[in-house]
C-alpha cells in the first residue's frame, strides 16, 4: 500500500506521457505506483491543470484501498489549493464518502450540503442528495460522530 519507488528514467519528460502513465497505473489499480507517479507529476509539471486531478487521483486511490483517514487529508488538499479546480467538486464528494466510512456522518453531511451550496452546476448534485438521504438514513449505531 505504500507509495512505491519508481526508476525516474522510466517517467517521459512529456506531461501528457507522463499524466497517460499515471492514469493508466490507477487503472490497473496499482495504487502505490499510481500515487507516485502522480505526486512526481506535480513536483514536475507544477503549472499544469491536472494538478488538481492528479492530488484528486491520490486521495481516490486510498479510498480504493480502504484508508478513508489518509484519503481525507489528500482530498482536503484539492480543496485548499484548487478551490476553484475543475475536480473540486468530486473531492468533496469523495471527502463525504470518506467521512462516512470513519462512521462521522455529521461530517458526511456537511461536507455533502457544501458540495450541494458551493457547486450549483455541478453534474454530482443528484448523486449528492441521494447520498444526503442516505446518510441521513443511517442507523444511529454506525455514526459514531
Amino acid at each position: 500500500g505504500l507509495d512505491t519507488a519508481i526508476d525516474e528514467s522510466e517517467i517521459p519528460s512529456g506531461a501528457d506521457e507522463h499524466w497517460a502513465l499515471a492514469e493508466q497505473a490507477f487503472e490497473q489499480r496499482q495504487f502505490g505506483r499510481t500515487r507516485t507517479l502522480y505526486r512526481l507529476f506535480g513536483e514536475r509539471h507544477g503549472a499544469d491543470e491536472r494538478v488538481d486531478n492528479a492530488l484528486f487521483r491520490i486521495g481516490v486511490s486510498y479510498l480504493e484501498e480502504n484508508r478513508p483517514a489518509t484519503a481525507l487529508g489528500e482530498l482536503n488538499n484539492v480543496q485548499t489549493n484548487h478551490p476553484d479546480g475543475d475536480v473540486a467538486d468530486d473531492a468533496l464528494f469523495a471527502m463525504a464518502n470518506a467521512f462516512y466510512a470513519l462512521h462521522a456522518c455529521a461530517d458526511a453531511r456537511s461536507t455533502l450540503q457544501a458540495l450541494i451550496r458551493t457547486h450549483t452546476s455541478s453534474p454530482l448534485l443528484p448523486r449528492a442528495r441521494t447520498r444526503l438521504r442516505e446518510i441521513q438514513r443511517a442507523p444511529r449505531s454506525y455514526c459514531t460522530r
